[in-house]
């Protein structure tokens, strides 16, 4: 499986493994960037992922196995669960 999210930081939700997350932007240590068309992407084994973004109120999309799963242009902190995926 493959998620793609355009978003200005990315994290996982403490409990769980940690992705290791490419991105198509330079990123400061603190998890900014102002560059626009930016990406993050990761790949993961398992029916369900979870990840927490901090928008700061420009828009990005969740992108799970190439389908929209959310969309978000509000700031602030925000969590995604996408679940019953197929376990690949």
């Amino acid at each position: 499986m493959k998620i793609a999210l355009l978003a200005p930081l990315l994290f996982l939700i403490p409990e769980t493994m940690p992705l290791v997350v490419h991105t198509s932007t330079r990123v400061s240590t603190y998890g900014r960037f102002g560059w626009p068309g930016g990406y993050f992407e990761s790949r993961f084994k398992g029916k369900d992922v979870t990840v927490k973004v901090d928008a700061a109120g420009e828009p990005l999309r969740l992108i799970v196995d190439g389908q929209v799963r959310a969309t978000l242009s509000e700031a602030g902190v925000r969590e995604f669960t996408v679940s019953g995926l197929a376990n690949g």
